[in-house]
């Protein structure tokens, strides 16, 4: 109820101060109807909640800049320019920075937007607030909006330095991407690879590394994500029970390795989520209270949306969330349909994470595609393909995070690392040339997409055959209709 109040507070146009008219007008009345009426006491309160989260996501709506950098750039396409803002990451040759204001005829203008930095950066660090003097460009397109290219590093000038946690985090986080690397000497698309999976950085070169994941729809295994913490919190939770550690210590144990992932890794929306899930989950099993995956999550989200209600526009939200509750509530229905003949039936492993990756795909893809205009038919088999060879890259590199005392440990580490990453490389660009890889169409409408979800979710669910077979044949057709508009 909170996401969709969020979502109608963005979208309406309508001021914060009306939504919360409405909670005060309702307020007053709420303790009249609970007297006479008291059954309807969870449905006020979650009005309630909607109005607030409508009233809060426009208030914070309105106090946020609405000029993107890259409107401000305009038809001008490289401008020397002078921005304001703060150092999100940086490696070697690049980096991510939040923009604030940009110097428009010796007046400071308020901007929003991500830029990708180029040039100089060595006397950078994560978390500093900079003015920076470069080559503004609006040519890199993709999840930035802008490229700024710095010729000479006395072109940056320091406003504020970092906190010291933040300082330290990035050298942490600097050494890690070291470490990982199977190359000390030159920087190898393998290297790359290694380090988005594992970390999550992403570097000027990111764009192709990431090409052929994208065609074959697979790219979600290289984002960090809920599906890497659990793989690194299963793989730690299962040595420590082997070793004959308590269910409760292997309870901190997995708080101790999602509290590591964010120290190493680039958060995002997808992380954070997972993070903030394992932690509750683990803290409320600790203090012996049972919630339900469906109470976690619904936390989690409150989190995310009271830290940033501007968060339900962006696609990680989207697809992060609506793939959880998918698995929560779906997923569940589905196998215990199948299973409903015969009770004593089990399924193979294969075949629940087959029914996993299509769920994955049914829910994602159609949100996918409306935000970026391609989709792959290759998604499940490819994902099913490619994620044991993904779980070894994860894995191996964490390993190599903590036996770089042994020379000897981390040579054969190392090799495997290597290897996996090559081998994952290799054959997501052989998939690229399979039918039904990097179909790109006319990106559809959100009414295409509630249709198709709709849709997807009957023939999932439904216990009547002939729903199923109605809900598929729909599906069916409205992705065959997406499918001929290919724009190529």
């Amino acid at each position: 109820m909170w996401t969709v109040g969020a979502v109608l507070g963005l979208s309406t146009g309508v001021p914060w101060w009306f939504w919360f008219v409405l909670v005060l007008f309702l307020g007053i009345w709420t303790p009249a109807v609970l007297m006479g009426h008291a059954r309807h006491g969870t449905s006020l309160v979650l009005l309630m909640s909607l109005l607030v989260a409508a009233g809060h996501s426009s208030r914070t709506q309105q106090a946020v800049p609405h000029t993107d950098i890259s409107s401000w750039l305009g038809s001008n396409r490289k401008i020397p320019a002078t921005i304001q803002g703060v150092v999100l990451s940086v490696d070697q040759n690049s980096g991510t920075f939040e923009a604030i204001s940009v110097r428009d005829q010796e007046v400071w203008v308020p901007v929003q937007g991500v830029i990708r930095l180029f040039g100089s950066l060595d006397p950078i660090q994560g978390g500093q607030k900079l003015e920076i003097h470069g080559r503004l460009s609006s040519s890199y397109r993709h999840r930035w909006s802008c490229s700024l290219v710095i010729v000479d590093s006395n072109h940056i000038t320091r406003i504020e330095e970092a906190y010291l946690f933040t300082q330290w985090r990035s050298s942490l986080q600097a050494w890690a991407e070291e470490q990982v690397a199977s190359s000390k000497i030159r920087v190898t698309d393998e290297d790359r690879l290694i380090r988005a999976v594992v970390l999550g950085v992403r570097d000027q070169s990111w764009n192709r590394v990431v090409e052929p994941f994208r065609q074959t729809g697979t790219a979600h295994l290289l984002a960090v994500s809920g599906l890497h913490l659990a793989i690194f919190c299963g793989a730690v939770g299962s040595l420590m029970a082997a070793l004959g550690f308590s269910h409760r210590v292997v309870t901190f144990a997995w708080i101790a390795s999602s509290l590591i992932m964010v120290l190493i890794a680039d958060v995002r929306t997808p992380l954070f989520r997972a993070v903030l899930m394992v932690i509750a989950a683990s803290l409320f099993s600790i203090i012996g209270w049972r919630l339900s995956a469906k109470s976690i999550l619904s936390m989690a989200v409150l989190i995310i949306q009271m830290i940033d209600p501007l968060v339900v526009l962006q696609v990680g939200f989207q697809l992060s969330f609506s793939v959880v509750w998918s698995f929560i509530f779906f997923l569940p229905m589905w196998m215990s349909r199948i299973r409903k003949p015969n009770p004593e039936l089990k399924l193979s492993r294969f075949g629940q994470l087959w029914r996993v990756s299509m769920t994955a795909w049914l829910i994602a893809t159609p949100l996918s595609v409306h935000h970026f205009g391609m989709f792959s038919l290759l998604g499940v088999p490819g994902t099913l393909l490619l994620l044991p060879l993904t779980t070894a890259v994860l894995l191996c590199g964490f390993v190599r995070l903590f036996v770089f005392w042994s020379s000897n440990l981390d040579l054969v580490i190392s090799w495997l690392l290597e290897a996996s990453a090559w081998l994952l490389y290799v054959i997501a660009n052989w998939m690229t040339g399979l039918p039904g890889a990097g179909l790109v169409v006319e990106r559809p409408s959100w009414i295409w997409v509630i249709f198709v979800e709709i849709a997807s979710i009957l023939m999932i669910v439904s216990n009547q055959r002939s729903i199923r077979i109605c809900s598929a044949v729909l599906v069916a057709t409205l992705w065959w209709w997406t499918g001929s508009k290919n724009v190529h």
